[in-house]
C-alpha cells in the first residue's frame, strides 16, 4: 500500500449499479484492487479499528480505512451510496454484501 492516497475510479458503466446487474463483475474488480493496494483487510474486518482513541495508531487506521472506503464509494453509483452506512469500510462493505448477495443468491462470498 502506498502512503499517498491513490484511488482507482472505474468508468461509469463499470460502477456498481443499484439494480445489482453488475454485482459479480464489480465485486471481482474492487476486491482485486483492494487486495493489490493492501486495503482489503480493512473491508474484510481483518484489521479492526484501534481501541485506544488517543494514539497515532488510531489516526493511521482511520487514514487507511478512509482510503479503502473512498475507493469503494468512488466506484458505486450515487443511488447505491444513498443510505449506506459509511462509519467504516467494513460496515459499508458488509452492507453492500448483504444488499447485493441476496439479489444474486448463487454468488458465494
Amino acid at each position: 500500500m502506498t502512503d499517498g492516497l491513490t484511488i482507482i475510479q472505474f468508468d461509469a458503466s463499470e460502477q456498481l449499479k443499484e439494480d445489482s446487474s453488475n454485482w459479480i463483475f464489480w465485486k471481482t474488480q474492487i476486491v482485486a484492487y483492494l487486495k493489490g493496494s493492501g486495503l482489503w483487510a480493512y473491508a474484510s474486518g481483518n484489521v479492526p479499528r484501534h481501541r485506544d482513541t488517543k494514539t497515532t495508531k488510531l489516526i493511521r487506521w482511520e487514514e487507511i480505512d478512509a482510503q479503502a472506503l473512498t475507493t469503494i464509494l468512488m466506484n458505486i453509483s450515487p443511488n447505491v451510496q444513498a443510505g449506506l452506512d459509511c462509519s467504516s469500510t467494513q460496515t459499508a462493505w458488509d452492507s453492500l454484501v448483504g444488499r447485493y448477495s441476496q439479489a444474486n443468491p448463487w454468488c458465494y462470498e
